[in-house]
Order: C-alpha cells, then sequence, then structure tokens
C-alpha cells in the first residue's frame, strides 16, 4: 500500500497545478485556455525535482513587451500572454498562420520595424504631385474673371486690336474692287524660295504669304519683300505638303498642313519674330491612300509616272464657321472632320476612279464641290444619309 499512496500524492500534486496538467497540445481549439484561470496570468514553473516533470513539455517563459507601448497590462495587475503562447509550434494545411489573426497589443518590436519599412516603401512608390496640383487649382477663386473680358487685360486689348484691323482691311478691300484700277500685270513682290514652290496660301488679313514646298514651309512679308520664317513639316521621307489652310484667320491664327500619306499637322506661333512655331496637333486625316494619277484615262506616260507631281495628294477646305474640315485626294471618298470634338463626321464616297483634286464648300454648309482628276466636277450634299448614296 506505500507505493499506492506514494504514486496517488504524485497525482495530487499534478492536479493542483493547472498549468502542468496533461492533455493535448495547445491548438485553435483550447488554446489559451490557462488565460482565464488564476487571473488571466500563466502560472510560475514549480522548482520540484520531481521526476514526472520530464513528461510535461516546459513552460515558454514570457517576455515583457516594451513600456512605452499602450495595451500591454491588464486590468488588476494581469498580464497579456506573448505572443508565442497563443499559437501552435505546428501550422496545419491551408493554414492562414499566426499574422491573420494577431491583435496589435501582440506585436514585437521586429514587426513594428518590418510595418515602418513596408510602409516606406509602399509611400515611395506612389508619390505624385496630382494631389498638389488639384490643390492649387481649387484654392483659386470661383468668381474670377477670365482674361479675355477683362476689359484692362492685355489678351482683351489685342484682341480689340485685330478686330479693328480686320474691319480695316475689309473696307480697303471692298474700295479697291469697286475702284478696279489694279491690274493683274502689276508686278508687287518677286523673291526667290528656298524650295520648289508646291503650295501657296495667303493669309486673309496680315500681308503674309506662306509658301510650302516637299517638306518645308517659307512666309514672306509681301508688302516688304522680307522674310518671316522658315521650318520644317516634320513629314516623312518620300512624302510631301499637298495643302495648307489658316484656321482662325481672324484672330490668333493657326496653320493647318497636309502631306500627300494622308497625316495633317497643326502649327501656332509661325511667322512670330520672338516665338518658335510649335505643333498643336496632329492625326491621321485619311488612310489607305491609292496611287493613282490624276487622269488616269490618259495612256501612261514614262516621264510623268517619275514625277510624284502628278498625284493629287491630300486636298482640304476649311469651313470656319462649322470648325470642319473638308479632306480628300488620292482616295474614293471625302471625310468630314469636327475639330472641335475631334472625331470623324461623316464620309462621303465620290463614285468615280479618279481622285480628287481640289475641294469647296458653299457658305449655306449643305453642299460640296469637287474636282475629279478625270476631268468632271461633282456636286454632294452633306445632309443626304449613307444609305441615299
Amino acid at each position: 500500500s506505500q507505493p499506492l499512496t506514494g504514486e496517488l500524492r504524485c497525482w495530487g500534486a499534478l492536479d493542483s497545478r493547472p498549468g502542468r496538467c496533461r492533455g493535448p497540445a495547445s491548438g485553435p481549439t483550447n488554446k489559451g485556455v490557462h488565460i482565464h484561470q488564476a487571473g488571466g496570468s500563466p502560472p510560475a514553473s514549480s522548482t520540484s525535482s520531481s521526476s514526472l516533470t520530464n513528461d510535461v513539455a516546459k513552460q515558454p517563459v514570457s517576455r515583457d513587451l516594451p513600456s512605452g507601448r499602450p495595451g500591454t497590462t491588464g486590468p488588476a495587475g494581469a498580464q497579456y500572454t506573448p505572443h508565442s503562447h497563443q499559437f501552435p509550434r505546428t501550422r496545419k494545411m491551408f493554414d492562414k498562420g499566426p499574422e491573420q489573426g494577431r491583435a496589435w497589443h501582440c506585436l514585437t518590436a521586429d514587426d513594428a520595424d518590418d510595418a515602418a519599412g513596408h510602409k516606406s516603401f509602399i509611400s515611395a512608390t506612389v508619390q505624385t504631385g496630382f494631389c498638389d496640383w488639384s490643390a492649387r487649382y481649387f484654392a483659386q477663386p470661383v468668381m474670377k474673371i477670365p482674361e479675355e473680358h477683362d476689359l484692362e487685360s492685355q489678351i482683351r486689348k489685342e484682341r480689340e486690336w485685330r478686330f479693328l484691323r480686320n474691319s480695316r482691311v475689309r473696307r480697303q478691300a471692298q474700295q479697291v474692287i469697286q475702284k478696279g484700277i489694279t491690274r493683274l500685270d502689276d508686278q508687287i513682290f518677286l523673291n526667290r524660295n528656298p524650295g520648289v514652290p508646291s503650295v501657296v496660301k495667303f493669309h486673309p488679313f496680315t500681308p503674309c504669304i506662306a509658301v510650302a514646298d516637299k517638306d518645308s514651309i517659307c512666309f514672306w512679308d509681301w508688302e516688304k519683300g522680307e522674310k518671316l520664317d522658315y521650318f520644317h513639316n516634320g513629314n516623312p521621307r518620300y512624302t510631301r505638303v499637298t495643302a495648307m489652310e489658316y484656321l482662325n484667320g481672324q484672330d490668333c491664327s493657326l496653320l493647318l498642313t497636309a502631306t500627300d500619306d494622308g497625316a495633317i499637322r497643326v502649327w501656332k506661333n509661325f511667322a512670330d519674330l520672338e516665338k518658335n512655331p510649335e505643333m498643336v496637333t496632329a492625326w491621321q486625316g485619311l488612310s489607305d491612300m491609292l496611287p493613282t494619277t490624276r487622269d488616269i484615262s490618259e495612256r501612261p506616260n514614262p516621264f510623268r509616272e517619275k514625277s510624284r507631281g502628278n498625284r493629287a495628294g491630300m486636298v482640304v477646305d476649311w469651313e470656319q464657321e462649322t470648325g470642319l474640315l473638308m479632306s480628300s485626294g488620292d482616295v474614293r471618298i471625302v471625310r468630314i472632320w469636327d475639330t472641335d470634338r475631334e472625331m470623324k463626321v461623316q464620309d462621303i464616297p465620290t463614285g468615280a476612279d479618279s481622285c480628287v483634286t481640289s475641294l469647296s464648300c458653299d457658305s449655306h454648309r449643305s453642299l460640296i464641290v469637287a474636282g475629279l482628276g478625270d476631268g468632271s466636277i461633282r456636286v454632294y450634299d452633306r445632309r443626304m444619309a449613307l444609305s441615299e448614296w
């Protein structure tokens, strides 16, 4: 009976220490049971020399969190368990891991350093000045008068000066037409252009003439006989400028150029002594340009085929009132562009086998007249639907 009594004492000693009970390892279903016992703190390890303690896993020693971190101590002097006590050492299959369920009070100093480094890495990748720009934009006064409406602004004064100049030019033109004293054989301007001229365009209100050669444009003052500006159009090799138009000629003028590859370019600050020419926009006005000649009914001429001048290239016509641009050339259509909305409006089939060599639209904004390479002149009504052609 003596050995039996000693064994019962050992079992009683084990029952009196809840932290040393035999049972399954800590897992998701039974983890943290000792938190609710003995005031929420783990029991202290025993210094007994009993041989039975070798069969029980040793209790990990808790580490105190940094004193500066809030929430490390509980009520009535109780302390939260360390992070290592809340999760098992083994990880089950498809387990999300301890990072998913960790509270903010369970983070260690190393975790805080990793989080700070991660935040600095993220902030470095998303840096932008859009927020600062938006703040400056919305900080501007809403009721501020635009410069063109301010009577004392420089822009308003320049616009008024151009308006008076245009009115004076119109009156002078009417007087010259009524007198009819100007003769066609009177030579006003004579000069040599840097390249062979292919397109010539007068400005409607200033004594400026634009002369385009293969890939460059030269501006002349035909009253003084001086060269104002000269710049390259930027079209690729083996292409040439075939058409030009002045946009907004009554105000701040823009120059539109068209090349025989179907490209359209718009320039500003041309013929300006203080600024360099700058491209405003460019787009592909026509695609699938056909290598046709001006008159397909003629017999092949080897001397004519060597020259690219026999091609119509691209021809345009600008309608200032509506902002529409008519374009055609070595194609079988007349394409209409809306420059305000920056989109194609309509394609009118020409119904001919020859190219279009010239375009013009009427003042009533309904008819388009096209001259073709076979010598015919065709009139199209752009109000008709595509199914009616």
